[in-house]
């Protein structure tokens, strides 16, 4: 039966706002997140294998078991290094676990938490006080989401588990408000830093919004340099230094995202959908779609259909 209904829960107006990732880099396909960032705060639990990831410019690697967590509107990129890598990412907006009637959990922790006056941890390790009990914590909410939630592909190495029934949320929700009490019962919630306006990070961020709004037109290069005001040889060394891209192929990546969506919840042709995603040649659209995804957008259509309905798919019927 549909967790959505029935006994097992009532379902949810809307899913909340609670996701979680899980990635395992096999056969090659290892998880590569481009750099970019959210207002929600991200919990990144490296479970094995070996990690690349850079949070507000800073580098990291990642080698033994531990959690990552990256602040609302930090600039985060993570890469798998390793074969066999395991990785789950949890991101939930603090906004939504504030209560109507204030109390002291509110002012002392909730609402600075949500105002950015206080911040988590960047990183708890197996040397750090709580590793063990947060460990404990982050592993029972994760059998519980593979218990109860829906799988969904997401790319090539990664799946997205969501849980749609009210009462399924409701537990996330609870989940997630003790971890906010462990880690201040172990002093690891910290205040917040005065963040001061990093010019490289502003510059990214101009330049990926810039991208973001726009890109179903035209974008020149020249253009988005001349946006931060720096010399387009420096701007184009810089964002790839950055990005791990060069600029182009970033828009290009991102135009297929999108594209990616419309594929999946609309039945448009693929001419229709490139357009609408910034590609004004169908054939250019394809060799870059085939390029990111490995196959053309027509065989990506299919493959999410059969993902979702495997037997509908085959033609299959019965019970």
């Amino acid at each position: 039966m549909s967790r959505e209904s029935g006994k097992n829960g009532r379902a949810a107006e809307a899913v909340l706002p609670f996701r979680i990732h899980e990635s395992v880099s096999i056969d090659g396909n290892r998880l590569t997140l481009p750099l970019s960032w959210s207002e929600e705060v991200e919990l990144l639990y490296f479970k094995s294998g070996r990690f690349r990831v850079m949070v507000e410019l800073s580098e990291y690697e990642i080698s033994e078991e531990c959690i990552c967590f990256v602040n609302p509107g930090e600039l985060r990129r993570v890469s798998a290094l390793s074969e066999g890598a395991v990785e789950y990412s949890v991101r939930f907006r603090l906004d939504c676990l504030l209560f109507q009637q204030e109390d002291i959990t509110e002012t002392a922790l909730l609402r600075p938490l949500a105002a950015g006056k206080l911040s988590f941890p960047r990183f708890i390790g197996v040397s750090d006080l709580g590793n063990a009990e947060i460990l404990c914590w982050t592993t029972a909410l994760l059998q519980r989401f593979r218990r109860l939630g829906e799988r969904c592909p997401s790319i090539r190495s990664s799946e997205r588990l969501v849980l749609r029934s009210a009462s399924d949320s409701l537990l996330l929700k609870a989940e997630l408000l003790r971890l906010i009490g462990l880690l201040d019962s172990y002093g690891l919630l910290r205040e917040a830093r005065q963040r001061t306006a990093d010019r490289q990070v502003q510059v990214i961020k101009q330049t990926v919004l810039h991208i973001r709004e726009n890109y179903q037109r035209r974008i020149y290069v020249r253009d988005l340099a001349a946006l931060v005001g720096l010399n387009g040889h420096y701007f184009i060394h810089f964002f790839k230094r950055v990005m791990g891209v060069p600029p182009l192929e970033y828009i290009n990546r991102f135009r297929v995202q999108q594209a990616k969506r419309e594929l999946t919840e609309s039945r448009d042709r693929a001419y229709e959908v490139a357009a609408r995603c910034g590609f004004h040649n169908i054939g250019n659209f394809i060799r870059v779609f085939r390029a990111v995804t490995g196959m053309t957008p027509n065989r990506f259509r299919d493959y999410c259909a059969e993902s979702m309905h495997p037997r509908d798919a085959r033609g299959q019927t019965g019970e």
